[in-house]
């Protein structure tokens, strides 16, 4: 299979997460507008790179992982390897 720069929502559907989840994604994750494969024309596309990089915080401040609490799970580990 070729590459592809964005999902579908029969790409979220096949790869069995909540149904709520992915409501939750098609509203929230930024429409793709590059190429696309022929066979997915028709369909709404979503561009999940971009929602990725927002979702681990990669910003000119350095931060990561903030959006999704990955900060404080580091700082747990840090503090109980210190032990």
């Amino acid at each position: 299979m070729p590459y592809q720069p964005y999902v579908t929502e029969m790409d979220l559907r096949h790869s069995l997460i909540p149904d709520e989840l992915i409501e939750d994604l098609l509203h929230t994750m930024p429409k793709h507008s590059g190429p696309d494969l022929e066979v997915d024309r028709h369909l709404p596309k979503y561009d999940y790179i971009s929602f990725m990089e927002r979702m681990i915080g990669n910003d000119e401040q350095g931060r990561t992982g903030a959006a999704n609490g990955l900060g404080k799970e580091n700082k747990s580990l840090q503090v109980s390897d210190a032990k």
